[in-house]
């Protein structure tokens, strides 16, 4: 049966648009043309009145790095938790645009400053320019906590997708270096491996919007022509050991060629120690994140994720 067929009619309803205008073989795609097709399709979501946006060109390591802080108006509290979010597009597409909605939600619902982070893409920079990105970015807000008015011991890194990939090798950076270490890793169906055998790219790998084609393709971009890796800062459950990782809350989709290594993910960091939650999306795909105001599912899903971080941001306040 078509994945098509099984997904939840609402959900369908909702990405119709996205599914009639997606090209055909995207796979086959130059990276120019992929940004260009995403480029068209893109809706950039513009910020509530209670929401600053300001964007900035940090300097780290000799290299600049544009990010995008959002912060609530009227934000009076110092030492505040804040959230670094690191977007998707398999490596290869996406920008600080591209999630501004997820974003936004975030700032809004928490009332904590989300700091977006534009690292660089392939093929043009491989892996690791992204992971040095990412890293370098965390360790500027450490650095900087004074005049972001945030707490350096309640940073928490978010990604979705091939950002999920990256939130969380960045906690593994911040541990293998001594580096600032992140108090929670908040996980939407995060790339964690490049095996393409598992049993959601055998049972999904022809699914609507992300298909196991699309994930080879992207890999290959960011391993550089490469297919395979067994480098954990690439692809991190193939790490030798987790354990030393922040609490994690790790968000799969139902119908997502990414939902085994995911959950695969989670199993690893329970193994060893490291406290984990899981939630699932019924019926639903890769990328919900932008329908979560419209979708019943989507919004259970991520409320229910997004709640377990704060609360384990504000037990961390209290143990402090």
């Amino acid at each position: 049966m078509q994945i098509t067929k099984r997904i939840d009619a609402k959900y369908l309803s909702l990405i119709r648009h996205a599914l009639e205008n997606a090209p055909p073989n995207s796979h086959l795609l130059s990276p120019t043309a992929l940004r260009a097709v995403r480029n068209a399709q893109q809706t950039i979501i513009t910020s509530p009145k209670n929401i600053l946006i300001n964007d900035e060109t940090i300097v780290v390591s000799k290299r600049a790095i544009k990010v995008r802080i959002y912060r609530q108006t009227r934000q009076t509290t110092q030492n505040t938790p804040v959230l670094i979010f690191f977007h998707g597009g398999g490596f290869v597409v996406g920008n600080l645009d591209t999630h501004q909605g997820s974003c936004i939600r975030l700032c809004k619902d928490t009332t904590w400053p989300v700091i977006s982070v534009d690292y660089r893409l392939a093929p043009e920079h491989p892996f690791p320019a992204a992971t040095e990105d990412c890293y370098d970015a965390l360790c500027w807000a450490a650095h900087h906590h004074k005049h972001l008015k945030i707490d350096p011991a309640r940073i928490a890194v978010v990604g979705e997708s091939a950002g999920g990939n990256l939130a969380t090798v960045t906690a593994l950076m911040a541990r293998d270096r001594s580096g600032p270490a992140p108090a929670f890793q908040l996980l939407f169906y995060p790339v964690t491996d490049c095996n393409f055998e598992n049993p959601s790219y055998m049972s999904y790998g022809d699914g609507p919007l992300l298909s196991a084609s699309q994930m080879v393709s992207y890999w290959g971009y960011y391993l550089n022509g490469e297919t395979a890796t067994d480098n954990p800062y690439a692809a991190p459950l193939r790490a030798s050991t987790l354990k030393g990782l922040p609490p994690t809350a790790i968000v799969t989709a139902e119908f997502d060629v990414l939902r085994s290594e995911a959950e695969a993910y989670a199993v690893r960091l329970k193994s060893e120690g490291v406290a984990v939650q899981e939630y699932r999306a019924e019926g639903i795909i890769h990328g919900f994140m932008k329908h979560v105001g419209s979708h019943t599912e989507a919004k259970r899903t991520y409320i229910a994720a997004r709640d377990n971080m704060i609360s384990a941001l504000k037990i961390k306040n209290e143990q402090n």
